[in-house]
């Protein structure tokens, strides 16, 4: 997880969750747009669908990224051998706060 030139499964996983990012910023902007937030009562969404199974489709979606990233974290968090070294990084505490107020906002 945290060295992607370590191996080829390791630049696959990095490759994977750089794409993972890539669509949840994606999906984070097309959620906020007026054709999928404002529609109509009465209207149908995006391909015929109900506003509401859209938006029940990106909420599973936005736990789906989240769930991989606070398991990534656990995982990278578990396998590192200084968890001190590990706590101090800022990278790391990015994640951590990227992470925070999905858990928050499910309170």
């Amino acid at each position: 997880f945290e060295d992607p030139t370590s191996s080829a499964y390791a630049r696959c996983l990095s490759l994977w969750s750089i794409g993972i990012i890539i669509l949840g910023v994606v999906a984070f902007i097309v959620e906020t747009l007026p054709s999928v937030r404002d529609v109509p009562e009465g209207q149908m969404g995006w391909f015929g669908l109900e506003p509401v199974t859209i938006q029940r489709g990106f909420k599973r979606f936005e736990l789906a990224i989240v769930a991989w990233f606070t398991l990534e974290l656990l995982v990278r968090f578990t396998v590192n051998a200084d968890k001190l070294y590990f706590m101090r990084r800022l990278i790391n505490w990015i994640d951590i706060v990227s992470v925070v107020p999905f858990y928050i906002g499910l309170m």
